[in-house]
């Protein structure tokens, strides 16, 4: 995929079923843990502010770089 530099696919739990083929596991995991952390607590953010409301799409820009995360219910 043209412009993407890589990719993990988790489930709610935050186990890898896929990464970027040139990423290591330890990186696919640890980004897979936090970032659902994140997107769990963004998710009680946006619960708190309208309980009937639900996130979808987490997106972080910095300066160089930038994460989506895509949060799905079972």
């Amino acid at each position: 995929m043209e412009g993407v530099e890589g990719y993990v696919i988790c489930n709610n739990d935050g186990t890898v079923l896929r990464h970027q083929v040139d990423m290591t596991k330890k990186v696919a995991d640890d980004l897979a843990r936090n970032l659902t952390k994140l997107a769990s607590r963004a998710t009680n953010v946006t619960r708190d502010l309208d309980p009937n409301d639900d996130l979808r799409i987490l997106r972080i820009k910095t300066g160089r770089k930038e994460i989506i995360v895509s949060h799905e219910r079972d």
